[in-house]
């Protein structure tokens, strides 16, 4: 086997292992020193973390582990997609994080958040994150406009005081330059996946 086809096959073993365990990749990232935040919604944004210099981490969930801790805490109308990941929240996978940044992406979403902040006044036994909901308005309104823009510049100001330093703006250049590389070649390697299962 080639030098190039070994380390391929480890860069695929190394991006399965985040995958499918995450709770080893937010315990293993303390040794950087960086803090390790999560996020849950689609509207978090990720740039700013990044430019922040903490490690952000996405709340999955897990088709292989039974969410009967979620169904404790949550109707049964919830989409599995939503279940899934508050069952890995409730089950202590993401216990390490530092803090956990839940966006209004959707009404099941949000519906996260209040259970999750309810969940830590009742059972204080339960390693949860420190919760912070971020509030973005789905308008084209100016006034829109203006409650997002004081959102993000509030998130900006925690973030800051979470990491303890400023953000320039060249941490959100190169963060965005970043993510933008990061998208394309995620874009590229769903393509190439498509391809292979073509085969």
């Amino acid at each position: 086997m080639s030098l190039e086809r070994i380390s391929a096959q480890n860069i695929l073993e190394d991006i399965s292992s985040v995958y499918h365990y995450p709770e080893q990749y937010v315990t293993n990232s303390n040794e950087e020193g960086k803090k390790r935040i999560g996020f849950l919604g689609n509207d978090v944004p990720v740039e700013l973390l990044i430019a922040a210099g903490c490690i952000p981490v996405p709340v999955r969930g897990s088709r292989n582990k039974d969410p009967y801790l979620a169904d404790e805490y949550l109707e049964s109308g919830f989409e599995p997609r939503v279940k899934m990941q508050m069952g890995q929240i409730v089950n202590g996978i993401y216990r390490d994080l530092d803090y956990l940044i839940i966006s209004n992406s959707s009404d099941a979403v949000i519906r996260v958040y209040y259970y999750l902040r309810a969940l830590k006044l009742a059972e204080h036994d339960r390693k949860l994150p420190e919760l912070y909901f971020f509030d973005f308005l789905h308008s084209k309104v100016r006034s829109a406009t203006l409650y997002n823009l004081d959102r993000v510049q509030e998130l900006v100001k925690e973030l800051e005081q979470w990491c303890g330093h400023s953000i320039t703006n060249q941490d959100l250049v190169n963060a965005i330059k970043l993510s933008n590389k990061t998208r394309r070649l995620l874009k590229r390697f769903s393509s190439l996946r498509g391809l292979k299962q073509h085969m």
